[in-house]
């Protein structure tokens, strides 16, 4: 029995290929065999999420989308109140009439829209839109604002009442429904995000097989180069390796952001030769297939899109052990976790000194992660929830 159409309006606040616009590519892919249409809002930016819309014959609307998430230390000091309290007013005021001026012209534009779908909690635009147009709005949490050095402009509690006030909640982790809707963590659906198809996984695994291992232990940390993100800590326990080991060790960064902060960083900790810095790729999988082990050392990660491609990869994960990264490894079976530099540097050894604990980890890790992070499961987790919003 065939289904109606629902159209739904897809948000997104960037256009670059990070993690969050990833996601939403695997989820449209996905949803394609469903009966679900989509449209992309994004702003202006030619940051490559446009051709691959195109590339899949996906319609998109350009318009400004505000960001609700202001940058920390921009903030005046607590000691400061009455500047703190102007500068947040201003700072609501301004995102409040942007994000209304931009209802104004979509509305007029997704006239026969059943549903607005936020693919982040970093705008409002969804939550207003969704008034104007009188239609249920699914919101789905992907981020920790802190995690990139940034907070919600209108606090805390501000945020958490947008939040609740949408009619369905997705997190992409139980970390982050605990973190952004506390007590209200059980009012959400926690959908872990896609990673690929089932198909790519079977050609993921006979890739692993099939590669040609480098003369030197590869270490891999992908994702964005910011300070929050653990790079400082990696260099110093590739460093603090090498002495350790006779072994070739090699620490390969893969990401953009503050790369002129990162040379300085591997300067300043004579790491030259053991630390090569790369830009940003494409091709995510062919680092992790060539690596050896995958480091994670975010220590705030909402859940770790990378890590998940890992582990569907077959590379091991050494991650630091806190919210979703806690959530995704399973000690000693799935992967090693740590917690302080001491344990980063002896689980990088423990990989080195035992040839068989990384494939180990890599296969246990890979049987679960299959179902898990497929989009198939992804897709069909997340139509359930937008049929329940459009239908009631």
């Amino acid at each position: 029995m065939s289904r109606l159409p629902i159209r739904v309006a897809f948000i997104t606040h960037y256009t670059t290929l990070y993690g969050a616009n990833r996601s939403l590519l695997c989820l449209l892919d996905g949803l394609q065999k469903t009966e679900i249409q989509p449209i992309v809002i994004m702003p202006e930016g030619d940051g490559g999420l446009e051709k691959e819309l195109k590339d899949r014959d996906i319609s998109s609307i350009r318009c400004d989308v505000p960001v609700q998430f202001a940058t920390t230390n921009k903030r005046p000091p607590f000691y400061k109140p009455i500047q703190r309290r102007r500068w947040t007013a201003s700072r609501v005021s301004e995102i409040h009439q942007r994000t209304r001026a931009a209802c104004d012209i979509l509305v007029k534009q997704l006239t026969e829209i059943d549903a607005i779908y936020s693919n982040t909690s970093a705008t409002l635009l969804g939550h207003f839109l969704a008034k104007a147009l009188h239609r249920p709005h699914i919101w789905h949490l992907r981020e920790f604002a802190e995690n990139y050095g940034m907070h919600p402009v209108g606090g805390p509690t501000m945020f958490r009442e947008q939040l609740m006030a949408a009619d369905e909640r997705i997190t992409i982790s139980r970390a982050v429904a605990s973190k952004l809707l506390g007590r209200f963590s059980s009012c959400c659906c926690q959908i872990y995000n896609g990673v690929g198809s089932e198909a790519d996984f079977a050609k993921l695994a006979m890739a692993r097989q099939e590669r040609q291992r480098s003369p030197a232990c590869r270490f891999l940390l992908m994702g964005q180069i910011l300070q929050s993100k653990g790079h400082a800590e990696a260099i110093v326990a590739i460093k603090h390796l090498s002495n350790l080991v006779r072994e070739r060790i090699l620490l390969r960064i893969v990401g953009s952001g503050d790369s002129d902060w990162l040379s300085s960083l591997v300067h300043r900790n004579r790491a030259e030769e053991l630390v090569q810095v790369i830009g940003p790729t494409k091709d995510p999988f062919s680092e992790i297939l060539s690596a050896d082990a995958l480091l994670m050392c975010s220590p705030m990660e909402a859940m770790g899109r990378v890590t998940a491609e890992a582990m569907v990869s077959g590379c091991p994960v050494i991650g630091f052990d806190a919210f979703g990264t806690s959530e995704l490894i399973d000690h000693g079976r799935t992967g090693l976790l740590y917690r302080t530099q001491s344990q980063l540097v002896q689980r990088m050894q423990q990989l080195i000194r035992d040839p068989a604990l990384g494939p180990r980890l890599a296969a246990n890790a890979y049987q679960e992660a299959v179902n898990k992070f497929s989009n198939e499961t992804y897709a069909s987790r997340v139509a359930d929830v937008i049929r329940k919003a459009v239908n009631g």
